[in-house]
């Protein structure tokens, strides 16, 4: 009925064979008016167009807004949008044109900026916005269009039109020219004349005279000259045109002012080279130089000064009246210059003047060579010198005149003059020498008072240019003392015997009154160096005792020569002395080889030649050798002849494994003992005995003969040892949660002491570890479960304890690996996992691949089981192979249940197929509980507890706190539980069998959750399931989430390793051989966070993998088989 009611009746009917119908149900929906924004109508263009620079209004007759409400066009109010605000004027932000409106019918004036086209490509928009008298309103975008028009090109900054201009210029002025009002930024420039392509016009009435370039350089086409007495002759008047390539051109009116320039200094004289001689003689330069005429046009004062001075000389000149003067430099020739400046006041003018320094001759200087000779000198010379000795020598030097050949002379006549010129001699060399040697007491020279004056002469080309006076006075010196050692002789020689370092001591008296006391010294004997002499008492000494032998005298002749000096004070004398060397008898040295001698073990024979190690100085020494058990304990188990020094052993053959030597290290200390003439000396010989590979022992004396029951395939177990392999000290393998997985080393003492971790790989979701040798190649590889991930990673051990990069063979984001053991399901000697997983698979096999490269086959047959949590491994139904134990939930009940599944895989002994057939197993059997005894088991155990050939079952449930019992009758089926302990009000947690108190019976070692206690129930002696009250030895707050087993401290027992991990420590609980237990003094790890899980094995050592085989040729071999 159109009145924006509707109205509807609705019926429900229900599924039912017989259906029933509800009442019918009316209700109304009324539509409520609201208020709509207005909305345009007509034809109208969004779009605007047009030239750049001009103004544009927009009127459209069918620009309409109309109001919903109202359906008119009436109070509609229009405007425009200028960041957010509504206004009826604004200036785009594109290109900063104006834009209007009229509020009341909508007219647009769009008023473009000058030269829009330079901005976005020549487009611009605004938002125009129209409401309605309710206040709704909606908004459009109007597009503007500006088309480009070609603009004339214009001269850079503001043109001048009338300039001045210097005279004799050619250069009026270099315009520079833009079309930029046509350029787009982002090239939308159809009009655009780059710089380049401008072109240049110069007009008007005087163009002839100019010319402009096409890159805007204006120029007179000749220097205009200023006129002084017709100011219009100075005045010039052009037209200059710059034009695009689109006909846009511009013109400028130029006018150009000659103005008056100020003209530098005229020079009117002509220059020439000026010649002067050196040093100005004979010929100076004021004999020679003649003034310069220099005027300024100006009529200005000129002042004068030197510009650039000459390289021979000095040039000056007189500041006001221009007088030039030149001075060359002394000894200097050859041909120079210098500038002279003349300045007017405004201007500058220079102009050079060339000098010729003609060469002359110079008398050649002498010089002593020594230097502090000078001339006119007083020499000290002392009496007795040798005639030969040179006195000074002298040089003469003419390098004045070396610069030119004119003069240049290095060959000089030397002569001497004065008073006492006969005494000496001057060879051409410039040598002085005494004719003879000058004796103080006897003077020769002129005046008789022994000091001799003369001149030295020197000259070239025969003229004498230079003189040198000299004069030498003869001083008294003291007389040398006089040696009395050695028979006083000065060349003297003496015998003594190798080895000591005494010679002789050295005897000299002196001779002047006025001499001091006697020094000695060493002189300049070739072998000086391997003595020393005492200064004040004369003993001399070899510094290093001399050998017969070996000499070491600077010929190797066993003879060595010495000079001794002994000084008074004054003057000295000089002894020589030859000393030979005598040989005596030495004893001999014993040099031991650089390392130790090595034997193989097991060896009984040996040879060693105490002789290779001997050494004597002596020719042909004689030697006797023996072995003294009293020198050292391992003398006992070797011999020696006497007179060969074979060494042999004792009735000793050395065994590696049995350490005899007396530091038990298979390094046997021999002392030998050597007579030579009398002298013993002793020396020290080490034999290492080298480990070599021993046969494995079976232990056991009764397996000759063995008897056992009918109807049972179990004969015997055997062990093995072997001899090669190393004491095994356990290590600890750990998970820290989340985070990585490390193991801690086993520092192997008396006392356990563990390392720092060292780390094997970071590894979030972390959770689980288990060990074993995977590869059979003798150390310990490991496992890693990551619960968040899904990952089952491989960490192979090289034998040392570092492990390679991590092999993630197994990986299901759907999976939560949460608890695994290592076990041998097909008996191939190669360890196989069972992992419990949370989600996808429960549990699965990983069925070792018995390759050298070590590799799983994932077994996913144990079916039908939920939310796995726990599981053991161990032959429940006692037909000789490894089944599985899980706990999980039962799909019905949802309660924890156990079941196990039997092993129905081909064992390796059964079948000769390479590789062995992929795993099986059963579908299960579930393990019959009583709820009232077992609540929510939490862990279990398998073991053979009442020792009857089966494993039982002991099972910690957490509901109740009980730790409980099942017997197996031996076919996998279970006798009703028994309790053995329970916690009141607590959770128990943690069950494992294991012998603790070596009486061959299981114990149980157990732990528990609030309250948190840990400790062990032993078995008593009776057996068969009975055990005693439980010790618990650790109770705290911290709960024990996690241990394990090993005789850490190698005593023989097993001791226990548990994890708290709310207090992040590692304890070591010792056993003390009866199953009581203590926790060690220190914590095994302290501070270590969140140790999630913890396994024990020997990760530092390579052992030997020993391997058990029937040996062929019996006539039942075929009917046995080794089994693990």
């Amino acid at each position: 009925n159109t009145d924006n009611t509707y109205e509807l009746t609705l019926i429900a009917s229900d599924s039912h064979t017989s259906p029933m119908t509800s009442d019918p149900f009316n209700f109304q929906v009324t539509v409520s008016n609201l208020n709509e924004p207005p909305y345009l109508t007509g034809t109208y263009d969004l779009s605007l167009s047009m030239n750049e620079d001009n103004a544009s209004s927009f009127v459209s007759p069918t620009w309409q807004a109309i109001d919903p409400e109202t359906n008119s066009s009436v109070g509609i109010i229009w405007s425009l949008v200028d960041n957010g605000s509504e206004v009826t004027q604004l200036v785009t932000s594109v290109t900063g044109s104006t834009v209007r409106i009229d509020s009341v019918d909508g007219t647009l004036t769009f008023l473009p900026i000058e030269n829009a086209n330079r901005y976005v490509q020549g487009s611009d928009s605004f938002l125009v916005s129209y409401q309605d008298p309710g206040g709704l309103e909606d908004n459009i975008t109007v597009q503007v269009s500006i088309e480009p028009i070609n603009d004339v090109p214009e001269i850079n900054g503001t043109f001048a039109n009338t300039i001045d201009h210097p005279e004799g210029t050619l250069l009026v002025i270099d315009y520079n020219a833009s079309d930029y009002n046509d350029y787009d930024a982002n090239f939308y420039d159809i009009y655009y004349t780059a710089d380049a392509y401008l072109a240049w016009e110069v007009d008007g009435e005087d163009e002839g005279l100019f010319s402009i370039s096409q890159q805007g350089e204006l120029r007179f086409i000749s220097p205009p000259i200023y006129d002084g007495t017709n100011s219009d002759n100075n005045r010039y008047n052009v037209l200059i045109k710059v034009s695009d390539e689109f006909g846009g051109i511009s013109e400028y009116d130029l006018t150009i002012n000659i103005t008056n320039s100020q003209e530098p200094p005229v020079l009117y004289t002509t220059l020439s080279t000026i010649e002067i001689s050196e040093d100005e003689n004979p010929i100076s330069w004021e004999s020679v130089w003649s003034e310069v005429d220099v005027q300024d046009p100006d009529g200005g004062t000129l002042t004068w000064s030197i510009l650039t001075n000459g390289n021979y000389g000095v040039a000056d000149v007189e500041v006001n009246t221009g007088v030039i003067d030149y001075v060359p430099n002394l000894n200097e020739f050859g041909d120079d210059s210098f500038v002279v400046n003349v300045n007017d006041g405004d201007f500058d003018m220079n102009f050079t003047i060339n000098v010729r320094i003609n060469q002359v001759n110079d008398a050649p200087q002498i010089s002593d060579s020594d230097p502090t000779g000078f001339n006119g000198q007083e020499l000290i010379w002392s009496e007795n010198t040798p005639a030969s000795t040179v006195i000074r020598t002298f040089i003469a030097d003419d390098s004045e005149d070396n610069k030119s050949l004119d003069y240049s002379s290095s060959n000089f006549s030397w002569s001497l003059g004065g008073s006492d010129a006969n005494q000496f001699q001057l060879d051409i060399n410039g040598k002085l020498r005494f004719i003879r040697s000058m004796d103080y007491e006897n003077p020769e020279d002129a005046n008789l008072d022994n000091l001799f004056e003369i001149i030295i002469k020197a000259s070239d080309n025969s003229v004498d240019f230079y003189e040198y006076d000299l004069s030498i006075r003869i001083s008294n010196e003291n007389d040398p003392p006089v040696f009395s050692s050695l028979d006083g002789v000065s060349i003297a020689s003496l015998d003594m015997n190798e080895n000591q370092t005494s010679v002789f001591t050295a005897l000299a008296e002196p001779v002047d009154e006025n001499a001091v006391e006697i020094t000695y010294s060493k002189g300049a004997g070739v072998d000086d160096d391997l003595f020393t002499v005492n200064a004040q008492t004369g003993e001399v000494l070899f510094v290093t005792a001399p050998n017969f032998e070996i000499p070491d005298d600077n010929n190797s002749d066993g003879m060595y020569h010495l000079e001794v000096n002994a000084s008074d004070g004054l003057s000295h004398a000089i002894q020589q002395v030859s000393i030979t060397v005598q040989d005596v008898n030495e004893n001999p040295v014993f040099t031991p080889p650089s390392s130790n001698i090595e034997h193989n073990e097991s060896d009984g024979t040996l040879e060693i030649s105490a002789s290779d190690f001997i050494s004597d100085p002596d020719s042909s020494p004689q030697f006797s050798y023996s072995i003294d058990s009293s020198l050292s304990n391992d003398n006992q188990y070797f011999s020696i002849n006497s007179a060969t020094g074979i060494i042999t052993f004792n009735s000793f053959i050395p065994d590696f494994e049995n350490k005899l030597d007396d530091d038990q290290n298979s390094v046997y200390e021999i002392v030998v003992s050597i007579d030579d003439n009398g002298t013993v000396i002793n020396g020290n010989l080490n034999l290492e005995i080298s480990d070599l590979n021993d046969p494995p022992v079976i232990e056991g004396t009764d397996l000759t003969q063995i008897t056992l029951n009918e109807n049972s395939d179990f004969v015997r177990s055997l062990v093995a040892t072997d001899q090669d392999e190393q004491t095994s000290f356990e290590d600890i393998l750990l998970v820290i949660d989340d985070t990585s997985i490390e193991w801690v080393n086993n520092q192997e003492g008396s006392t356990p002491s563990f390392s720092s971790p060292n780390n094997i790989s970071n590894q979030s979701g972390a959770s689980f570890c288990l060990n074993a040798d995977f590869d059979r190649d003798g150390d310990i590889d490991v496992i890693l479960l990551q619960k968040s991930g899904g990952k089952v990673s491989l960490y192979e051990n090289n034998g040392v304890g570092t492990f390679a990069a991590a092999n993630s063979f197994y990986t299901n984001t759907d999976s939560a690996p949460n608890f695994g053991l290592v076990g041998d399901f097909n008996e191939d000697g190669y360890p196989d996992l069972a992992v419990a997983m949370e989600g996808s698979g429960e549990v699965i096999i990983f069925q070792n691949d018995a390759a050298n490269d070590i590799s799983f086959t994932e077994i996913n047959n144990i079916s039908g089981v939920n939310e796995v949590s726990y599981l053991d491994l161990g032959d429940v139904d006692s037909d000789g192979d490894m089944d599985v134990v899980v706990i999980c939930k039962n799909s019905v009940t949802q309660l924890d249940e156990i079941r196990w599944f039997r092993n129905d895989s081909t064992l390796h002994f059964e079948s000769e197929a390479v590789p062995l057939p992929s795993l099986a197993f059963s579908t299960g059997s579930t393990i019959t509980l009583d709820i009232l005894q077992i609540n929510n088991p939490k862990s279990l155990s398998l073991g053979d507890v009442d020792q009857d050939g089966d494993l039982d079952l002991a099972v910690a449930s957490s509901q109740d706190g009980n730790f409980s019992l099942l017997l197996n009758d031996g076919n996998g089926t279970f006798r009703s539980p028994s309790l053995l302990y329970k916690e009141i009000n607590g959770e128990a947690h943690g069950v494992k069998l294991i012998d603790l108190n070596s009486d061959d019976k299981l114990d149980l070692v157990l732990s528990t959750k609030s309250p948190t206690k840990f400790g062990v129930m032993l078995q008593s002696s009776q057996g068969g399931g009975e055990f005693q009250s439980p010790n618990l030895f650790y109770n705290s707050t911290y709960f024990v989430n996690a241990f394990d087993f090993g005789d850490f401290d190698m005593d023989g027992d097993i001791d226990i390793i548990a994890a708290t991990f709310a207090d992040s420590n590692l304890r070591c609980f010792l056993n003390d051989g009866n199953g009581q237990f203590s926790e060690s003094s220190a914590y095994v790890l302290t501070g270590q966070e969140s140790i999630a899980s913890i396994s024990i094995g020997d990760f530092s050592q390579t052992n030997s993998i020993l391997e058990f085989s029937i040996k062929d040729g019996y006539n039942d071999a075929d009917r046995f088989a080794f089994r693990p």
